[in-house]
């Protein structure tokens, strides 16, 4: 997104909103003037702010500040009034001798900040959302889900698709571990990729992924052994990183418990390579909670909580490249 120009309250609460690339709920988005193309902080807000709450806000907001050189910031609130008022107050308290906008989003009406605790108009005014440009560009760039964090981390819970779906697909999942035990590691990868993988990719995530449920428990298999799936991130790019992501959602889907922690880990690897950072870490979040020692999926956190740029992927796929070379060499 280049320059653009807020003249209301709704284009505030649109930006913020295709910045964050989700619809951000019970959330502070804050907007860093002239850095619209890297990426927004956002911190949770509690709908009852407290004391405590105030004081959480204020060390945050001082977080961020750190690292924006003195730019003026612009500030949206989702959710309460009353923790919109509370972020108001804070940046007075913060920058007391220059104005920084605050806006609230609540009940679909957008308001502007006027200090001591009110905003304007009382009435608040309407957004929609869905139809606004700064929105409609971010959601056709691929930039913007129009879905809270809670809607997007359902998205990867295990078995959604029903209990008979898991069970067959568990069934199948234990013939195709049976099947790869039997294989060199780089050519199960293969058979993985050709079989299962390529023809998605080939698709594209813009023509829309139904992932089978024999391609699903093939794709676990292979997530599942360590060798294997390492070589079979050579084929993870930034470019089919989208369409990946939708895959291994899907396989994490349809699969039980344990067995969908690891394909929701690579469906948050493939977030984070397409910078797409909420959705990487709610994928996380659901991944480590079915598979909650998995070595990459911890490698991964480490990552997001220290905010290694997605560009790094490529030096993983570069060591992935180079131990397929070694193994189909054996």
């Amino acid at each position: 997104m280049k320059h653009v120009e807020i003249s209301s309250s709704s284009d505030a609460v649109a930006l913020a909103v295709a910045l964050s690339g989700h619809l951000p709920s019970n959330e502070l988005v804050v907007i860093p003037q002239g850095l619209l193309g890297s990426g927004v902080p956002i911190t949770p807000l509690d709908p009852r702010p407290s004391l405590r709450e105030v004081g959480r806000l204020l060390a945050g907001i001082k977080g961020i500040e750190h690292h924006l050189e003195g730019r003026q910031l612009m500030a949206v609130a989702f959710g309460s009034i009353e923790s919109a008022a509370m972020v108001g107050a804070v940046m007075e308290r913060l920058r007391p001798d220059e104005v920084t906008p605050v806006f609230a989003y609540t009940d679909g009406l957008a308001r502007r900040w006027e200090g001591e605790g009110l905003f304007w108009p009382a009435s608040g005014e309407p957004v929609d959302l869905a139809a606004h440009p700064f929105v409609v560009e971010a959601l056709a760039t691929g930039h913007l889900q129009l879905r809270t964090r809670g809607e997007i981390r359902a998205s990867f819970a295990p078995a959604q698709l029903g209990a008979q779906r898991a069970a067959y697909a568990r069934e199948a999942l234990h013939a195709e571990q049976s099947t790869i035990v039997t294989m060199a590691p780089h050519k199960a990868a293969q058979r993985a990729y050709e079989q299962a993988l390529s023809g998605y990719l080939d698709e594209g995530a813009d023509r829309g992924i139904t992932v089978s449920d024999e391609h699903a428990a093939m794709l676990a298999a292979a997530a599942l052994d360590l060798q294997v799936r390492d070589l079979l991130l050579i084929h993870f790019t930034t470019e089919n990183a989208p369409a990946l992501a939708e895959v291994w959602r899907q396989v994490a889907a349809v699969l039980d418990g344990p067995n969908s922690g690891a394909a929701a880990i690579l469906a948050a690897a493939c977030h984070w390579a397409s910078r797409h950072a909420v959705a990487a870490r709610e994928a996380l979040n659901a991944g480590l909670e079915s598979a909650p020692e998995h070595s990459l999926g911890r490698l991964l956190e480490r990552a997001l909580d220290a905010g290694i740029h997605p560009s790094m992927w490529e030096h993983l796929r570069t060591a992935a490249a180079q131990a397929a070379a070694e193994q189909s060499t054996r």
